[in-house]
Formats: structure tokens, sequence, C-alpha cells
């Protein structure tokens, strides 16, 4: 896929991602036992991740290190007894395994964050989101050749 390709899917994946996301958790919220340290921050890089998408879209300044740092805390995921890490907000395929479930897979669009809360059932284990992987690779690339073409 040419660079001008990856920035439209990856600024689409964000803006879409980020609105319906936070969409989503407010929603959630008003609805669960959540604290609300985690609704807020759930929302918060769900908002960040949208505008990095509409400022790659526009290709305002600062637009590709903010999906970078977007992509980035999506990529890894981690599941412990007592707490887990995990962030979607648009596109995503995360191959992943843990103890209590297996080997799992998640395809699609999604929204899913978890920071410092137990997953029941889940044990321990890790996920990587390809697409998020996927998605720094090229924007390190267009980000390489934008710096090539204005040098």
């Amino acid at each position: 896929m040419s660079p001008g390709g990856w920035r439209l899917l990856l600024s689409a994946s964000e803006i879409i991602g980020g609105a319906v996301g936070a969409v989503v958790f407010i929603a959630q919220a008003l609805d669960s036992a959540r604290p609300v340290w985690h609704t807020a921050f759930a929302v918060l890089f769900c908002a960040v991740s949208a505008v990095a998408g509409w400022r790659l879209l526009r290709r305002l300044t600062g637009a590709l290190g903010l999906s970078i740092a977007v992509q980035a805390a999506q990529v890894l995921w981690i599941w412990m007894p007592s707490a887990a890490y995990r962030m979607t907000s648009g596109i995503a395929l995360v191959g992943s395994y843990t103890t209590g479930r297996g080997p799992d897979a998640i395809v699609g669009a999604t929204a899913a964050f978890r920071i410092g809360l137990p997953d029941p059932g889940a044990g321990i284990g890790a996920g990587i989101n390809l697409f998020a992987v996927a998605a720094l690779v090229a924007l390190i690339h267009v980000r390489r050749a934008s710096r090539l073409t204005t040098a």
C-alpha cells in the first residue's frame, strides 16, 4: 500500500475508532462498576486517537508523532490475575494466548481498554496487535519519506 493509502486508512481508523470508542466508554460508565478514573482514561485515549487521526488526515504538524504514539500504545496486551493492560481504538488484529482461555484472536474494529483492572478468567498471558505493528512500520516509513522530501 502506498504511503498515502496508509495515511488514509490509519486516519480513518483513528478517527472512527476514537469517536465510537469514546461514546461506548461513556455509555458503559453509566451502567458500570468500573472506577471513574478508568472510564476517564479510556475516553481520553479515544479522544487522543481521534485527534491523531484528524491531524494525520489533514497532514498537520506533529501528526505522525502523535499517531505513532497512539499506535505504539496498542501493540502489546498483557493479562495477569490482578491486572491487565490492553488498549485498542479502531482496527485490530490481535493474536493472544492466556492460561485461562488458551489461544485467541480478535479481528475487526474494536474499542478495548483495560489498565490496572483484573480480567476475570484470563489468567496470565500476552497478545500482540498486528495491525498496530503494521501501522507503526507504515507511519515510520511515511515519516522517513517525508523527511527525505523536505531535506
